[in-house]
């Protein structure tokens, strides 16, 4: 008799989890159910339903967490340990390189609006995060006299992003050996942005 692997309470939706994520990865979200999923899992249909009330519950759990991961993955990584402050340049080449590198991901974390609130609080971190590291890494005085702290944010951040959005979606970067061209776009990007918003460029 085949013994069906017993998961433990924390495990089961663990792995609930890395299967949506699966799914986003082979574009085939459409398609999965919290049934299918006890069935591959080898568990009963309804223990699925002890974590997750439904699919779309299970969605929006993925969704967060990504988020969660991904704010994470920039502050962590563009983190001056020395200065205990992010690096501005470094939170905009490591959000084009997350979109390069996780395209499916990227865009199931900043396209699907299942929950408006939840969305709002995400972008209010990102906003928050690229806020801090403009004051850290150029300062409010450093800016245009017609340039606000809010401009340079939203700018910076829109820049970064939609570039990123490109990038994912396949319309810059083609071919998965073109990671290197990355680096040449974001130090054209930051030049044209800091003319833009900032006198004589200056980096604290």
């Amino acid at each position: 008799m085949v013994q069906t692997k017993k998961y433990h309470h924390g495990d089961l939706k663990s792995k609930l989890f890395d299967m949506v994520l699966d799914c986003v990865k082979s574009n085939s979200l459409n398609e999965f159910s919290l049934r299918k999923a006890a069935r591959a899992i080898g568990v009963s249909p309804a223990a699925p339903y002890n974590h997750f009330s439904d699919k779309k519950a299970l969605i929006e759990y993925s969704i967060s967490k990504c988020r969660s991961v991904f704010i994470k993955y920039l502050k962590d990584n563009s983190l001056d340990t020395i200065n205990n402050k992010n690096d501005l340049s470094l939170i905009g080449r490591l959000y084009l390189i997350y979109a390069f590198k996780n395209p499916e991901l990227f865009i199931f974390m900043f396209s699907n609006n299942i929950n408006a609130d939840e969305k709002s609080k995400f972008y209010s971190k990102l906003k928050i995060l690229f806020e801090q590291s403009i004051r850290d890494n150029i300062g409010e005085k450093n800016l245009r006299k017609k340039v606000s702290l809010r401009s340079a944010v939203y700018s910076a951040w829109t820049m970064v992003h939609g570039t990123a959005c490109f990038i994912a979606n396949g319309n810059i970067i083609e071919n998965k050996n073109d990671g290197k061209y990355l680096n040449q776009l974001f130090e054209e990007l930051s030049v044209i942005w800091a003319v833009g918003v900032s006198g004589p460029l200056v980096i604290k």
